[in-house]
């Protein structure tokens, strides 16, 4: 009885959830011929453990079932995806993604899993989605920004919907759309957190000094790391 009221009232999520997957496996499949340099890897892993190490520290804020706002973690990802391009940002993202379950282990389904660690991430590699503009750069910048955090939010608000229901009517909800957009909307804040500092960077010049390295490093030829 239980298990056919979950797959009436949920049924159609979790197939909305598989053709999520699908459509993002087939859109790493297509942009997978861009070429991947040994540069591209190493600063790959260098801005994953960075961000890793500023994710062991203290949130500001955790919730209950999942989700904190932490200062500086997607920063470094914003930065590697919007200088080496949105699909080497893309697939940093979610690499980093699986690797913060280790941070934050809410598991209780695989869909539920993809949807809240790598597929979510993933998102945040939108940041380079205008990466080759060379006008008003830190508005486009902005801007993917702020579309990767939109998508983040969507995959999160999407397990609360299928995974999280029952939550819902605790919390005093009668949807649990409603309850996993006020649930998930910590996102926004723990974004705008992060769009401050980049701002920071970018009224200090400091933005402009570490794109300029990062690309130097992403456009020329040889496999040698640039001098500082």
């Amino acid at each position: 009885m239980f298990e056919s009221e979950f797959w009436y009232n949920q049924g159609k999520w979790i197939i909305f959830a598989v053709l999520i997957i699908a459509a993002t496996v087939l859109l790493i499949f297509l942009y997978g011929k861009n070429k991947i340099t040994t540069k591209s890897i190493t600063y790959g892993a260098v801005l994953i453990a960075l961000a890793f190490a500023f994710s062991l520290l203290p949130p500001i804020f955790q919730l209950p079932q999942g989700g904190s706002i932490r200062l500086l973690v997607m920063l470094p990802l914003f930065l590697y995806a919007y200088t080496f391009g949105f699909f080497r940002g893309v697939t940093v993202c979610a690499i980093f993604g699986l690797l913060y379950i280790i941070i934050e282990p809410f598991m209780f389904h695989p869909i539920q899993v993809f949807l809240d660690y790598p597929l979510a991430f993933a998102f945040l590699g939108c940041a380079g989605i205008f990466s080759k503009f060379k006008k008003n750069q830190i508005l486009f910048f902005l801007i993917g920004v702020v579309i990767g955090l939109i998508g983040r939010f969507f995959c999160h608000v999407l397990s609360g919907i299928i995974f999280f229901s029952e939550a819902a009517g605790e919390a005093g909800y009668e949807s649990a759309l409603l309850y996993s957009l006020a649930y998930n909307s910590f996102i926004f804040v723990a974004g705008a957190i992060e769009i401050g500092e980049i701002l920071v960077l970018y009224f200090t010049r400091q933005l402009k000094i570490l794109t300029k390295y990062l690309r130097r490093a992403n456009e020329e030829k040889s496999d040698k790391l640039p001098a500082a």
